[in-house]
């Protein structure tokens, strides 16, 4: 058997040998390309993305290419008007007229001018301009975005929701104001697009349920045949789910605030099955970085001057001993390390961070979930029950366990869970453990005594009812 050849630059090369150079040659170039993205991707990558789900049709790596895409803002003359460009962007975008799939040129114009604004935040001269004309016109910028969000160019909105997650990465907290009222759009526009997914699910709900009464009516054994699918493949726009999916979720870590994310969960019980299941996806990933989502806020919210008490300037009385004026000198050293440290938190506060806010989220969120435990779908139901163990185990105060089947829980229940939990400031938090023993309260209900440990880490317990201070016995254990 004679092993055949082939010429490459005047010499015969086994044909074997060739074929598996060209084989060696793509692998590495695709694992070389794969590395250089990830090289990319690395710095955009937050824990909110990293746990996050991807979805069908697009996945999270191309949506961190469209932000590394994002060049800087270059114009033709020196001196530019950062104020009145983007005000001139927003009345281009605010055309309703120019967003008709079929005006492509109009379509190209918008969506220059929503990589302009992104420019602009991304550019050192001008980001410092855009950041304090936020902060005084968010709404007016929001309300842009809106109309951007409700296009029906699919392309409108995929660079939209690409515009929110970059302007919320380098603005963060001077898009608060009314950023509500953006959620809410996202949210609808990605139950929009998700529209014929929900009409098939409402189909097959339909054709199972009648096929279980065939099955109760005739008594015999049946085979059940899925609906046919009546939309297309592209018509549930899977690249605009995933992009206003992701944004969404970036959003919420860039601007992170515990009413906003409280707001986002109330929007999840408006919206359908196929719906929620994205919703309750980024919900899980939320929660599971609730400490990082906080130590986030605290970092980039930007800080304030202390109001300064009307005292100040005045040595305040001292009614101690004479014992407590001589301390050890160890004492004095320890007092004077705490006074060092906490020197610059005694000048001033961050403005859009608040511990209690964020000590009260957790007991927030889990009271909201089990208004929406009510699922027929298995996924969901997974999904809410893993949300209630991160928010049990992240919470300062105690949460009661509640096993969720697709019926839901007893309404009865529920209203007893939500009149008894007490959501206080955990004083723990602080850093200040009380130096006394747990204590045990002992409460009777239906004349059963139920006791519920309260230790260093929490100070406040679920008291299984309401009862007067009369009844209450406290026993120091």
């Amino acid at each position: 058997m004679t092993a055949e050849f082939t010429l490459f630059k005047g010499v015969d090369i086994p044909v074997d040998i060739v074929s598996s150079a060209k084989t060696r040659t793509k692998e590495h170039t695709k694992n070389t390309f794969e590395a250089f993205l990830q090289n990319l991707e690395q710095p955009l990558i937050h824990p909110v993305l990293s746990s996050l789900s991807s979805v069908v049709g697009l996945p999270c790596s191309t949506f961190l290419c469209r932000l590394t895409a994002i060049s800087e803002y270059t114009s033709g003359t020196r001196k530019v008007n950062t104020v009145a460009i983007i005000k001139e962007n927003l009345t281009i975008l605010a055309d309703l007229d120019a967003q008709n799939p079929g005006k492509m040129i109009n379509s190209e114009k918008h969506i220059s001018v929503l990589r302009q604004l992104s420019e602009l935040a991304n550019t050192d001269g001008y980001a410092q301009d855009f950041e304090e004309w936020s902060m005084n016109n968010s709404t007016e910028l929001h309300d842009t975005l809106i109309s951007c969000l409700n296009s029906e160019n699919p392309l409108i909105i995929e660079e939209t929701a690409v515009t929110i997650s970059f302007l919320a990465r380098n603005l963060h907290f001077a898009l608060f104001r009314s950023a509500e009222t953006l959620i809410t759009a996202m949210v609808a526009a990605l139950a929009v697009a998700m529209t014929p997914t929900e009409n098939h699910f409402e189909s097959y709900r339909k054709a199972f349920e009648l096929h279980k009464e065939v099955l109760m009516t005739k008594s015999i054994q049946l085979p059940f045949h899925y609906p046919r699918q009546n939309y297309d493949f592209h018509d549930p726009r899977f690249r605009v789910v995933g992009y206003i999916y992701y944004a969404l979720a970036d959003f919420l870590y860039n601007v992170p605030h515990p009413f906003l994310i409280h707001y986002f969960q109330c929007r999840i019980s408006r919206r359908k099955e196929a719906t929620r299941t994205h919703l309750f996806r980024i919900l899980y990933a939320i929660v599971k970085n609730l400490s990082e989502l906080e130590e986030f806020a605290k970092n980039i919210s930007p800080r304030i001057e202390k109001q300064q008490d009307k005292s100040d300037g005045q040595t305040p009385p001292f009614n101690g001993t004479f014992n407590e004026i001589t301390s050890p000198i160890s004492q004095t050293k320890t007092i004077e390390k705490n006074n060092t440290e906490s020197l610059e938190n005694s000048t001033s506060e961050p403005e859009f961070y608040q511990r209690d806010q964020w000590s009260k989220l957790p007991s927030k969120l889990f009271l909201e979930i089990l208004r929406t435990s009510q699922e027929g779908n298995q996924e969901n139901v997974n999904l809410i029950t893993n949300i209630m163990a991160e928010l049990q185990s992240v919470s300062p105060i105690k949460l009661p366990s509640v096993m969720l089947t697709r019926e839901g829980i007893n309404p009865n229940l529920l209203e007893s869970i939500n009149r008894r939990l007490r959501i206080d400031i955990p004083k723990s938090v602080e850093g200040t453990l009380n130096a006394e023993n747990d204590r045990t309260v002992s409460a009777p209900e239906n004349g059963i005594e139920t006791e519920y440990v309260q230790s260093h880490n929490r100070s406040s317990v679920l008291v299984p009812k309401q009862p007067k201070l009369s009844e209450l016995k406290f026993s120091s254990g």
